[in-house]
């Protein structure tokens, strides 16, 4: 009964472009993604603090000597900690933008 319903060729064809979605799936999950967020940079006493106010819970926080430096270090912990939410499978704050190109930013102050 499958087979009078369904005829081969359909089938293999439904089956093909089933495979193609999924290849197009991994391709656009394989794309570089860039994660633009808010930070904190504060003096406290002798250093710099620098945190992301939404994902500070997450450990998005560090310190740094100098403001470079701590800017230095909030750039690697955010990327630490947004690859571990995404790896989780976890939400990101609605205060982070996500596109598909690289991007640059430039703080100057």
């Amino acid at each position: 009964m499958f087979r009078e319903a369904y005829p081969r060729r359909w089938v293999a064809k439904t089956a093909n472009e089933d495979q193609q979605k999924q290849e197009t799936l991994k391709e656009e999950d394989n794309q570089m993604k860039s994660y633009i967020f808010p930070i904190v940079l504060e003096s406290d006493e002798d250093v710099w603090r620098a945190y992301i106010p939404e994902l500070e819970t997450k450990g998005a926080a560090t310190w740094g000597h100098t403001k470079d430096e701590a800017l230095k270090n909030i750039q690697e912990v955010a990327q630490m900690v947004i690859e571990e939410l995404l790896e989780g499978g976890e939400q990101l704050p609605p205060s982070v933008t996500v596109t598909s190109q690289p991007v640059v930013a430039v703080s100057v102050g």
